[in-house]
């Protein structure tokens, strides 16, 4: 990750323990990059689950929809940590948000403390939310946490440091 900017990046996601499309992915970092005509990360995401995912029933029909949110918390609801690049168009500040899943492995952690050590390099402000579940109502609910890279590092450690 060291050589290739967060900045060209549209979303990336750090698999967790479950497979994918039947494939052990655990700890890989996929990253979705920024076409030239760049667009909504909901195009982005879309596209990607037309070929991902195709064994995930509620991300698919998450996928049906134009609610990013929806998609974005379905796939960390799966146990994989997501991340957009969201930096408006010349600004000075880069930003992104990570949707955190609360149970992830040691592997993923590796990989997300990697990731996340670009982001502080990067100088990045994150919004970040963790604890996520939908209420009896069906609203999607959690914690939100607005900050830089270095003040996640808690969430790379591994479980018996947390």
């Amino acid at each position: 990750m060291e050589n290739d900017s967060i900045e060209k990046l549209k979303i990336a996601l750090i698999y967790g323990k479950r497979k994918v499309d039947g494939e052990e992915k655990e700890g890989k970092i996929e990253k979705i990059y920024k076409d030239e005509d760049d667009t909504a990360h909901v195009f982005y995401l879309k596209d990607f689950l037309k070929t991902h995912f195709l064994d995930e029933p509620e991300i698919q029909k998450a996928a049906s929809t134009n609610n990013i949110n929806t998609m974005l918390f379905e796939l960390q609801r799966l146990g994989h940590i997501v991340f957009t690049e969201s930096t408006s168009q010349n600004s000075k500040i880069k930003e992104g948000t990570l949707f955190v899943p609360d149970n992830r492995s040691d592997k993923q952690n590796r990989s997300f403390e990697s990731f996340r050590k670009q982001l502080e390099k990067e100088d990045y402000h994150l919004y970040v939310f963790t604890k996520l579940k939908r209420d009896k109502d069906g609203c999607i609910v959690g914690v939100q946490k607005i900050c830089k890279a270095s003040d996640i590092q808690y969430l790379t450690t591994p479980d018996v440091e947390r």
